[in-house]
C-alpha cells in the first residue's frame, strides 16, 4: 500500500492521528501496549515516514545535544551508545558534544546553542548558570547519573545510598572485619554510595575506612590501594566503580597476597561488555533510565507553551553477582 498516512493508521486502529503520531515518535504518555500496536500496523500497512516534511513543519532538523566528559570510561561509552542507537528510531538526530572539564561550562554550552541543538542530554552536569542559560532559550536539559541540586534541569539517576547499602549489607551478613571504599570521583554521586555503604556496616559495629582519590592516574591508585589492603588487613573492597574494582581485582590476583579479599564495584559493566571479567557489582535497568531521559527531553522539546515540567527520578538497583 503506497502513501500510507498516519490517519490511514489511526483509521486502522480506532484511535486518533495525534495517537499515532505520539506513538511512533516513543512518547512517554503513550502506553507501550498501544505503541507497539502502532508500529506493528504501520509495518504492515507499508508506512514510510516523510522525514523532509517533518523537518520543515518543524523548522528545521530536531539535533539533541549529547554531552560526556570521559570518552575512556567504558561505563559512559556504553550509555551514550544506548542514547544514540535509541534516538535513531526517533525523528530526532544525536550530536556528540566532549568537554573536558567535571561540569558543562559556557564554551560547550555556546556550541551546543549556535548549532541549533533543540535539547540536551548530558553525563556532565553544568553549572548554575549554564542551566538558566538552556531554560532562558526554552532548550530540555536532562542529566542521567547524577542527582543535581539544579531545579531546572531533569536529573535521572540510580538509588546509589541503596547501592551502597545492600553492598554494606553482604560485608556484615559475611561477618568480615575491615571494610575499605575506594573513589577516584569527588562527587554526590560517590558521596551517596559511600554513606550507605558505611551506614550499613557501622550500625552493625563494623569497621570501614574511605581513600579517596583525585587527579593521580590509575597506576598510582592501584599501587596504593594494594599497600593499604595490605598494610590494614582489610578483607572487603568497595569501588566506585567497575573500571576500578577490575583494575583492584587484578593486582590482587597478580599480587598473590595470600588471603581472600572480596571486591565489588558498581555499573554491572558486564552486561555491556561481555569481554570483560565479571566482578560483584550493583546494577540497575539501565535501559529503562535512557528511554526515560530520552522520552522527556522529545516531549519538553515538543511541547507547545515551552512551560517544561522538571524530573526528578531515582531508580531502583540490585547487586549483581558473580556465581560461585
Amino acid at each position: 500500500m503506497s502513501n500510507v498516512t498516519l490517519k490511514d493508521i489511526a483509521k486502522k486502529l480506532g484511535i486518533s492521528a495525534t495517537a499515532v503520531s505520539k506513538s511512533l515518535k516513543n512518547s512517554s504518555d503513550i502506553s507501550e501496549e498501544t505503541k507497539a500496536l502502532v508500529r506493528k500496523t504501520a509495518k504492515e500497512l507499508g508506512y514510510v515516514p516523510n522525514n523532509i516534511a517533518i523537518s520543515l513543519k518543524s523548522g528545521g532538523p530536531k539535533t539533541i545535544a549529547v554531552v560526556i566528559n570521559d570518552l575512556q570510561n567504558p561505563f559512559f561509552a556504553a550509555l551514550c551508545d544506548m542514547v544514540f542507537k535509541k534516538l535513531s528510531k526517533t525523528d530526532h538526530s544525536a550530536s556528540l558534544y566532549f568537554t573536558n572539564e567535571h561540569l558543562l561550562t559556557y564554551a560547550t554550552a555556546q556550541k551546543i546553542i549556535q548549532n541549533k541543538s533543540s535539547g540536551v542530554i548530558s553525563f556532565v552536569e553544568p553549572k548554575d548558570d549554564i542551566a538558566e542559560l538552556f531554560v532562558s532559550k526554552k532548550i530540555p536539559f536532562t542529566l542521567i547519573g547524577i542527582n543535581s541540586p539544579i531545579p531546572n534541569i531533569n536529573s535521572l539517576y540510580t538509588d546509589d545510598f541503596s547501592g551502597g547499602h545492600q553492598v554494606g549489607e553482604i560485608f556484615v551478613a559475611k561477618k568480615l572485619n575491615k571494610a575499605l571504599f575506594l573513589t577516584n570521583s569527588f562527587s554526590e554521586t560517590s558521596y551517596r554510595r559511600y554513606s550507605g555503604f558505611s551506614e550499613a556496616i557501622l550500625t552493625k559495629g563494623g569497621h570501614v575506612d574511605i581513600i579517596p582519590f583525585d587527579g593521580v592516574s590509575d597506576q598510582t591508585i592501584v599501587e596504593k590501594s594494594l599497600k593499604a589492603i595490605e598494610k590494614n588487613k582489610y578483607d572487603f573492597v568497595f569501588c566506585f566503580s567497575d573500571y576500578l574494582a577490575i583494575k583492584i581485582t587484578r593486582a590482587i590476583d597478580y599480587r598473590k597476597i595470600g588471603r581472600p579479599v572480596i571486591v565489588f564495584g558498581y555499573d554491572d559493566l558486564n552486561r555491556f561488555y561481555n569481554v570483560i571479567e565479571k566482578t560483584n557489582s550493583v546494577s540497575s535497568n539501565y535501559d529503562e533510565i535512557v528511554d526515560h531521559g530520552i522520552a522527556i527531553t522529545i516531549d519538553q522539546i515538543e511541547s507547545e507553551n515551552k512551560q517544561f515540567k522538571y524530573v526528578n527520578k531515582i531508580f531502583p538497583v540490585h547487586l549483581s553477582l558473580i556465581k560461585q
